[in-house]
């Protein structure tokens, strides 16, 4: 989707505490936020915390975390600034290749189904938006707005079938000669 994530928070595995949690926060600059804003197709960003805990897990590392966005969209209805509040979980396994693809007859771990390969550097600005972009509504509408009834449309929709005239005419000619299509 995208060749560098909005914002880099690369995070060295071998930097990591082994036994305990190690915490983040993780705030965003200017730039940063303009980018992201960029990504999700938002007008604008206006505010994002991110806390994430990276432990020890085996055979690899989980993420657990927390991010809370505000954004504005524009509404697909009426085009106007919607707020978008979103308080987004954060759970990721980091796996070493060898364990993913070590045996595939062995039943489906689905606590692991959300997991990225371990390697020496994890790039947390990749999982923050790829996590964002999973749940940030793609058609924001604001509140009470909808489609009105369209005249044009309502006029054309109680206009006469063509097909039916025709049906009508086949069932009319069928009564008049009903032996010449029968054989």
């Amino acid at each position: 989707m995208w060749g560098s994530p909005p914002f880099s928070r690369s995070i060295k595995i071998s930097d990591l505490h082994p036994k305990r949690s190690n915490r983040f926060s993780i705030k965003l600059n200017n730039l940063e936020k303009s980018n992201l804003s960029k990504l999700l197709n938002v007008t604008q960003i206006h505010s994002f915390q991110c806390t994430i805990n990276l432990q020890p897990s085996e055979p690899g590392w989980l993420i657990r975390g927390k991010i809370n966005l505000v954004v504005s969209q524009l509404c697909v209805i009426t085009l106007e600034k919607v707020r978008t509040k979103l308080q987004i979980p954060l759970k990721r396994y980091l796996i070493p290749d060898s364990k993913k693809r070590s045996n595939e007859s062995v039943l489906l771990d689905l606590d692991l189904v959300d997991s990225d390969p371990l390697n020496k550097l994890v790039e947390l600005g990749d999982i923050i938006s790829e996590e964002i972009i999973l749940v940030i509504p793609q058609y924001p509408r604001k509140k009470g707005a909808g489609f009105q009834k369209d005249t044009i449309f309502t006029e054309n929709d109680e206009r006469p079938n063509p097909f039916q005239k025709l049906s009508e005419l086949k069932n009319h000619m069928e009564g008049l000669y009903p032996n010449k299509n029968k054989k």
